[in-house]
């Protein structure tokens, strides 16, 4: 299109900065969903994880907004919401245009509002001030963006006048340039999805003869969690998160501290190793929730209602030690057993006792002369490895080639 012009806008020339709509409550006095449910509507605050939305909540009387963007002042954040919205408002605002034409594009074309976040959302950058900048330390209204328009006659409908010449959005040029961008995240997303899923054909390849081999001969088993693990107490910290220095992201010399929740695997951070006690390629398991999880990086714990499991048997603890896949497949299996489908959602590892509960593991039998796990009544079994490992690399293949086939990116 060689007939579209960028041109500079000052934001306080078009647009108002106007209170958000609001329940006036603070959000320990609002029951708020994880998901959204019939009659509800997304509640915002200014965080910028999952887009601002904290939750969602029953509409009541609450005053709402759609397909506004809000600006949080306090970390200089621009957000597009293209849905049903109230707010808890401290330090945000809804952008509105002052021209009703603007206004109107906005209303209707929400790549329009997606372009216009990006431009916002790099105008108020870090890289372009500094880490110290917030918004509330910068006007607003002086700040400056390009857009691309184009020129039209009076006659027809405008936005901006400027010595005589008439420019309105080129909503158009905006529309190609947010298709090209979604074509290219998409290939992108697709191609880091086909290289993960490249990786794992790799790997299952080494397993694949013995999987062959295994599948013809393998027995499930039986196995009492008493007699097969202990519960040892973690290492750990042996201080609360808040005297502990936690940085989002790994740095050198540091390890994982891991806590009863299940975000992030239940990784809260990463702290300096100092002289803590860590442990590596490991099961926790929490039995506030009933939650096992696989650490395969050095970590250590705040242990409140942590323990990790040990197996008795030294060849079955030198698998685990060293099979990745077998953690993994072992803490899935684990995971089934306590499931609060089978039990109920009252129904907590607190509540029943750990030791009693049984679970099946693939087995092969070998000799008394081989290396061997179990013995039962005069036959010999050890865990089918090469099977195991096989299987969960299919999946993890299965998993990436869902994502491959499904994916389409959102704004």
């Amino acid at each position: 299109m060689n007939n579209i012009i960028w041109k500079s806008f000052l934001l306080g020339n078009e647009f108002l900065r106007v209170t958000p709509p609001s329940t006036n409550l603070s959000a320990k006095n609002l029951n708020i969903s994880d998901e959204p449910f019939d009659g509800s509507i997304a509640l915002i605050t200014r965080a910028e994880a999952n887009n601002g939305v904290k939750g969602y909540i029953e509409k009541k009387n609450y005053p709402t907004l759609k397909n506004k963007i809000t600006y949080n002042d306090q970390f200089s954040l621009f957000l597009y919401h293209n849905y049903e919205f109230t707010t808890i408002k401290d330090h945000l605002s809804v952008l509105i245009p002052k021209n009703q034409i603007f206004l109107r594009i906005l209303d209707c074309t929400p790549c329009v509002n997606v372009f216009l976040t990006t431009i916002l959302n790099y105008a108020f950058s870090k890289k372009i001030f500094n880490f110290n900048f917030t918004g509330a330390d910068f006007k607003f209204d002086r700040e400056i963006i390009l857009l691309p328009c184009l020129e039209v006659s009076s006659d027809e409908k405008y936005i901006w006048e400027e010595n005589g010449h008439y420019y309105t959005l080129a909503v158009d040029y905006i529309k190609k340039l947010m298709n090209l961008a979604k074509e290219e995240r998409e290939k992108k997303t697709i191609r880091l999805y086909e290289a993960e899923r490249a990786k794992y054909e790799a790997e299952r390849a080494k397993y694949e003869a013995g999987y062959r081999k295994e599948k013809e001969l393998l027995v499930w088993k039986g196995f009492l969690l008493g007699n097969e693990f202990l519960r040892v107490t973690p290492p750990s910290t042996n201080l609360p998160a808040k005297n502990l220095n936690i940085s989002d992201e790994p740095f050198d010399g540091s390890i994982a501290l891991i806590t009863r929740a299940e975000a992030n695997n239940g990784v809260k951070g990463y702290i300096e190793k100092k002289n803590y006690p860590t442990l590596k390629n490991k099961i926790t398991y929490n039995d506030q929730f009933s939650l096992f999880l696989y650490h395969n990086y050095e970590f250590t714990t705040i242990k409140d209602h942590l323990s990790v499991l040990i197996p008795k048997n030294q060849i079955f603890l030198r698998i685990l030690d060293c099979t990745p896949c077998v953690n993994v497949f072992l803490t899935t299996i684990l995971n089934y057993a306590f499931s609060k489908k089978i039990f109920n959602f009252n129904f907590t590892g607190a509540d029943f006792k750990f030791d009693r509960e049984i679970i099946l593991l693939p087995c092969l039998e070998v000799s008394s002369d081989e290396e061997y796990i179990w013995e039962e009544n005069g036959h010999y079994y050890t865990l089918a490895v090469d099977y195991i490992s096989y299987l969960f690399l299919t999946g993890k293949i299965n998993y990436n080639q869902k994502k491959i086939d499904d994916y389409t990116y959102q704004y």
